[in-house]
């Protein structure tokens, strides 16, 4: 079948993903793209309720390689359920964190074994890579200052855990600049957005309805 694209967002809590997703895929589908907006972790039907035991259930307390484990869970049924069909489909599939997140937070944050982390995510992924990744890079003082709903459990943590986790998205862009494209996220949404849309390959905003 033919493959679709895969496009990802990372970036620290607070950076503006979710808002920006929303208004690339708005940009995607006026063009006659075919777009599944997704997320991790919390799409499909199991991941739903590992979100709540990953993010918003506070009587837990995840060692480590539990939480990286459980984000594992949630990829590998968000691959199965709804990336992979897409993509067979040939459709765009935009996702709000995928496996840069894990390096990043689980890696970076949390201090566990990068190789290790790499190998769960090519198993978890069955091998499904993004085509093209978008790092929201923002400070971290002004990521604080947007957050404007009650932190989740991983958004209560200190901010070195996510001085470390800035760090190894800094490392990981710099590592891989041909798929991982940093976007300065402190101008306004639409400007993040346009700066995206800049990077897109121009075939994917052309006005095709046969996709």
């Amino acid at each position: 079948m033919r493959r679709g694209y895969f496009i990802t967002l990372e970036g620290i809590d607070g950076c503006g993903k979710s808002s920006a997703a929303k208004l690339l895929c708005e940009h995607l589908r006026a063009a006659g793209r075919t777009v599944v907006l997704t997320k991790e972790p919390g799409a499909g039907r199991l991941g739903g309720r590992l979100r709540q035991m990953l993010l918003t259930d506070g009587s837990l307390q995840l060692e480590a390689r539990t939480e990286a484990l459980l984000f594992a869970a949630d990829r590998a049924a968000h691959v199965q359920e709804i990336i992979a069909p897409a993509l067979e489909a040939g459709h765009i599939v935009l996702c709000d964190r995928y496996t840069d997140s894990t390096l990043s937070y689980q890696g970076g944050g949390r201090g566990l074994d990068e190789a290790f982390l790499r190998r769960l995510n090519a198993f978890a992924s069955c091998g499904v890579g993004p085509d093209l990744t978008f790092f929201l890079d923002l400070p971290l003082t002004i990521a604080r200052q947007r957050q404007g709903r009650s932190p989740d459990r991983l958004e209560r943590e200190d901010r070195e855990f996510f001085s470390r986790i800035q760090a190894a998205y800094r490392r990981l862009a710099a590592e891989e600049p041909a798929r991982i494209r940093t976007i300065d996220a402190a101008p306004a949404l639409k400007q993040v957005v346009a700066a995206m849309l800049a990077c897109l390959p121009a075939d994917l905003l052309e006005n095709n309805h046969g996709c």
